[in-house]
């Protein structure tokens, strides 16, 4: 969870201070930013977002499940 606000937190600073970097792309607007030397669109961030989630997801699960099935 800590992982999502992270990277929730980055995304809102990158838009908020660097909109130099929105490059117009037809009708909508792409992200392009460079994270460790790689460049990164918003559809490539979305995707690593997504990921970050589902792996938190996970780990609720197995610590729920942890708690509720073993604790004794």
């Amino acid at each position: 969870m800590l992982f999502i606000f992270v990277l929730t937190i980055t995304e809102l600073i990158m838009k908020v201070n660097f909109p130099h970097l929105l490059i117009n792309n037809g009708d909508f607007f792409i992200e392009k930013f460079r994270l460790f030397g790689i460049e990164i669109n918003s559809v490539l961030w979305t995707f690593l977002l997504s990921i970050a989630m589902l792996i938190s997801l996970i780990i609720l699960c197995l610590t729920a499940h942890l708690l509720i099935f073993h604790a004794r």
